[in-house]
């Protein structure tokens, strides 16, 4: 089975080889098949495509040191720091780590640099010290100490003093053994240093060293290590193994290319190693050998876009990040294989069928799909399958386990009857064939061993093979049509769901008037369980899902998130940790019967969405399986269980006002984060993180603005969070994950007012003030009549002022996101420019134009037009100019001009331009159109 064998490869590799073997749904493995990474260059943002060094901080951030500047990528965008000062030379990132402050220590060929958490520019740390290469770094915060490895030598930067300090490894100031390129801690007690050909160790406590001369030609470029094994990397004579015990060098791995420029080993006993030529070997280490090579010459979803990988980086989650010479960044977005597509060798793969019935027994599966009937015994490798015309229809809808025999319901196709000792399959009821040519939705026997089928004509029950009754809308209170879902509760009651509505079972009768007012018996069920607290949970086929005791004395729909009740629910079941998981064509909904909500989808290892009305089933080692529109879908219950916990919350990473970033006027009050624009700075597109790097399309966030929307609003994607025309005030833009994990980043963000009418007012009354003791002073009694008119001017113009700021707060603009709504906001923004300040009468006007009058992104934009309308942006701006066109002709005399000169006045830059579109828009040439008007 495939799968099975997956499972084992992912356990051996364990993080790492999860991306390497399951990957957007696709096996991979160093011999075969394929799997994808992501890349990232210079059309995503980076600042160079020579990328020599990668870091993740503890906030979850991507560091990446290009030739050029220090790059920050969260996920979804990426963020550029350039270095300060003149470019006198090479700026190319050497080294990267962190402090505990927060803060990001860089080195390059220039020195050594600072970005602090709140700045926005790197600063240069001792630079008249440290003025050349920075090879390596690493940040000791027990001592809030930072190592520097040099050209010339090892620093120490004491972080709380800002002083800085040369340690000699060697005595001879101008020797190659001063020139450290390489730093391993080893554990409390000391560190391992690299300088040329000469490995070091320096005890922190008493600051000595211990010399191992290595033996190799090239320089050490590189160390790590693991379980008492220290491994050095070399320029040109491969990695070595120095025994940190024995402080002696045992063996050497061979693997074609002896070029290294990454290593990392991880706690299973594997070493990562890159080379600049040859890709990356997986070495394992226990075994002696190499286990896998990525290259550019593997599988074509595997390949390497290089094999100069300058670069590499196993991160805390088991992601693969790959720096190449002249080809950005590739990386392993996160995928997690809790969730598994069944197969079996030479039998059948489920990957591409939709599953609609399933029956699971130990090592026994019979899988009803719309391609025809599979049984496989997986303990005895036996397997039969059945399809036209060995039965009558391909659609298998039910499948019920019946006194060792397997009854099978279809489409169109009647009943089957199978039996896996001889996996010979004949017709239900041979001699009669009650149900030839019928579809057969459900199939189920109750505690007194009665066999109850639901049909396209009816309810039958049988018992011990022969018919003892059939109900339909003629002869019972059953409701007319298909009968789709057959259910006994624990208390042995039958619910009976049929096209029309619902009846139930007492034992004796059916009946299908004693429902509670308001229940949902009236309505089409496609599902209904009883969960182990003995709820009922009912599945409309349109609708919210309905939760009730036994007695109907009390039921209310469940409350689901926004993004599920709009979906459209399948099924419901119970895991063995009494949580609820709900299919939907959204992917997987788990519930734990109060208010957590969890949606799985492809980062879960979910490689389809949409899940059919197939019942699932659990088996006897609690996982459960699911039956989806491509494939029989295994949950790993084990797995589910061991899932590990990402707490880094969703970050808010920048922020655009009117289409200018505004990131850096973000500042600290009372400990919250908090963002001051002007009234005329008030479209806000907003950027987040992607803390668990999954695929940038399937990311979920929630996101809310308090004092402006009345719920938390979703987002799947990368695109922006969108607010236009907000109105003078303040707010908190909160933004969570979607997956229901703790954590939520908060800005509060206030739009300032214009002087209001009260300051007017007052300014206007301090006027006549001063105004009235210059004539009261002065003594001219005549002026007071014009006193009095003042005053009442500035009680006007008060009102005035008022009326007019009334009048403008309720014409001003509420929108929302890039939703329908949100782009209909938009364009009723831009209709009122377009009428108002006519900017299509340029000729020479662009997207990018109308895009800063709007006061929206190009980005934004360019969605509206194309994704909304589904129109270019030319299309809308050309209507305008044919409506203007219009409009001249009706209301003043066109014959004083020529139709080349009209069409210039409208903003067409030719005249073929102008005919082409004035006929697209209205059907007729200009010419015909003035006819049509009698001019």
């Amino acid at each position: 089975m495939k799968s099975a064998g997956r499972i084992e490869a992912i356990d051996i590799l364990r993080r790492i080889l999860v991306l390497l073997l399951a990957v957007w749904g696709y096996a991979y493995s160093c011999t075969g098949a394929t799997r994808n990474f992501y890349h990232l260059s210079s059309s995503e943002g980076l600042s160079d495509i020579l990328v020599n060094t990668i870091y993740k901080d503890s906030k979850g951030y991507v560091w990446l040191g290009t030739g050029v500047a220090l790059d920050r990528f969260d996920g979804n965008n990426i963020r550029s720091y350039h270095f300060p000062g003149s470019k006198s030379g090479p700026e190319r990132v050497n080294a990267i780590t962190e402090g505990k402050n927060g803060e990001i220590f860089v080195g390059n060929h220039q020195g050594l640099f600072r970005l602090s958490p709140d700045s926005r520019e790197l600063s240069a740390i001792c630079p008249d010290k440290i003025n050349f290469p920075v090879n390596t770094l690493v940040y000791r915060a027990e001592e809030s100490v930072l190592y520097i490895g040099s050209r010339y030598g090892l620093f120490v930067y004491r972080t709380a003093s800002d002083s800085i300090a040369r340690l000699l490894l060697r005595d001879d100031v101008l020797s190659k053994d001063n020139e450290v390129t390489a730093l391993w801690p080893d554990g409390d007690e000391g560190m391992w240093i690299a300088a040329s050909r000469t490995l070091y160790h320096l005890d922190f406590a008493t600051r000595r060293t211990e010399v191992y001369r290595v033996p190799v030609s090239s320089t050490v470029s590189r160390l790590s290590g693991h379980d008492g094994l220290l491994f050095v990397g070399t320029t040109g004579d491969g990695v070595i193994f120095f025994d940190i015990e024995r402080r002696d060098f045992t063996d050497s791995i061979d693997i074609g290319n002896d070029i290294i420029t990454s290593l990392s080993a991880d706690d299973d006993g594997y070493l990562y190693i890159a080379t600049d030529g040859e890709g990356i070997f997986i070495y394992s280490v226990p075994e002696g050998k190499v286990v896998c090579n990525l290259s550019s010459r593997s599988a074509d979803g595997s390949r390497l876009r290089s094999n100069s990988v300058y670069s590499m980086l196993i991160d805390d989650r088991g992601l693969l990040w790959v720096g190449y010479y002249q080809d950005g960044v590739d990386y392993t977005p996160y995928f997690d294989s809790i969730f598994e597509t069944y197969s079996y060798p030479g039998v059948i793969d489920t990957g591409t069928m939709a599953v609609r019935a399933v029956s699971i027994d130990g090592p026994r599966k019979l899988i009803g799909t719309r391609e025809g009937l599979y049984y496989i015994d997986e303990r005895t490798g036996r397997s039969a399958t059945f399809s036209f015309p060995e039965i009558r229809s391909n659609i298998i809808f039910s499948i019920a386990l019946y006194r060792g025999k397997y009854y099978i319901g279809t489409y169109g196709g009647g009943m089957y009857v199978f039996d896996p000792d001889t996996l010979l399959l004949t017709d239900f009821d041979n001699t009669r064939q009650p149900f030839y040519g019928e579809s057969i939705f459900s199939i189920v026997v109750d505690d007194d061993d009665n066999m109850w089928i639901g049909t396209s004509r009816g309810l039958f029950r049988f018992r011990n093979g022969q018919e003892t009754a059939c109900y339909n809308e003629a002869n019972s209170q059953l409701p007319a049509g298909n009968v789709y879902e057959i259910f006994f509760d624990s208390s042995g009651r039958g619910w009976m769901c049929a096209e029309n509505g619902m009846a139930v079972w007492n034992g004796e009768t059916l009946s299908a008037d004693r429902f509670p007012k308001g229940f949902v018996n009236n309505t089409k069920i496609r599902d209904v369980y009883e969960d182990s607290e003995h709820n009922l949970y009912f599945v409309p086929d349109r609708g919210q899902v309905i939760k009730s005791n036994l007695a109907l004395t009390h039921f209310e729909p469940i409350p689901f998130k926004s993004d599920v009740s709009n979906s459209i629910i399948t099924f419901v079941f119970e895991d063995t940790e009494g949580w609820l998981w709900f299919g939907t064509e959204k992917g997987l909904v788990r519930y734990d019967k109060k208010s957590d909500f969890r949606m799985f989808n492809n980062a879960d290892g979910l490689f389809h969405s949409v899940f059919t009305l197939c019942p699932p089933q659990r088996d006897d080692d609690g996982n459960l399986w699911f039956g989806n529109t491509l494939g029989l879908i295994k949950l790993d219950s084990d797995r589910l269980k061991r899932q590990p916990s990402i707490d880094n919350p969703v970050y808010i990473t920048d922020v655009y006002a009117n289409g200018e970033s505004v990131t850096g006027l973000i500042g600290k009050e009372d400990g919250e984060s908090v963002l001051r624009l002007p009234r005329d700075k008030n479209n806000l597109s907003v950027n987040y993180s992607n803390p668990q790097y999954i695929a940038p399309e399937y990311q979920y966030i929630e996101y809310r603005l308090d004092g402006y929307d009345s719920e938390w609003k979703k987002k799947i994607g990368k695109s922006p969070i969108l607010y236009y025309d907000l109105s003078p005030g303040t707010y908190m833009l909160r933004v969570r994950r979607g997956d229901g994990r703790p954590g939520e980043s908060a800005l509060k963000i206030t739009v300032e007012s214009h002087f209001s009418w009260i300051v007017i007012s007052m300014s206007v009354l301090l006027l006549v003030a001063v105004a009235l003791l210059v004539i009261f002073m002065v003594g001219h009694r005549r002026h007071r009549k014009e006193l009095r008119m003042h005053f009442e001017l500035a009680e006007l113009s008060a009102r005035q002022a008022a009326a007019a700021a009334e009048e403008e707060r309720r014409n001003r603009y509420k929108s929302l996101r890039m939703s329908d709504e949100e782009c209909q906001r938009l364009l009723k923004h831009l209709d009122k420019i377009m009428k108002t300040k006519k900017p299509y009468t340029d000729p020479g006007l662009k997207s990018g134009d109308l895009a800063r009058l709007a006061g929206v992104s190009g980005h934004e934009l360019s969605f509206l037009f194309n994704q909304y309308l589904k129109k270019s942006y030319y299309d809308y701006i050309n209507w305008y100019r044919v409506a203007e066109f219009k409009h001249i002709v009706d209301e003043s005399d066109p014959s004083r001009y020529t139709l080349t000169a009209l069409s210039q006045m409208c903003g067409f830059s030719s005249r073929a331009t102008f005919f082409r579109h004035f006929k697209n828009v209205t059907g007729v040439t200009p010419a015909e159109y003035l006819r049509g008007k009698g001019r």
